[in-house]
């Protein structure tokens, strides 16, 4: 389903830390959401940075842009 969705999933780890993986920005037009609990200007990239909790992360992800999770998020109607 993730995959479907265009999301890529990758080992856990700090890979802001190293610079693997998504989640990282290129360039400061960029804006990334991210739950990391570690956080300083640049760790990231040159780009902005939205810290968020994991449901909001993920809901975010699906969404395509930063969205609040809520129970309903995803609810057929």
């Amino acid at each position: 389903m993730f995959e479907r969705a265009g999301i890529k999933l990758i080992d856990p780890g700090c890979g802001a830390c190293i610079g693997a993986g998504p989640g990282i920005s290129d360039d400061a037009e960029q804006v990334t959401i991210s739950a990391i609990n570690r956080n300083y200007q640049g760790r990231s990239g040159p780009g902005k940075l939205y810290l968020a909790s994991p449901l909001t992360v993920m809901a975010s992800a699906f969404v395509g842009k930063i969205t609040a999770w809520h129970p309903d998020i995803f609810a057929q109607g």
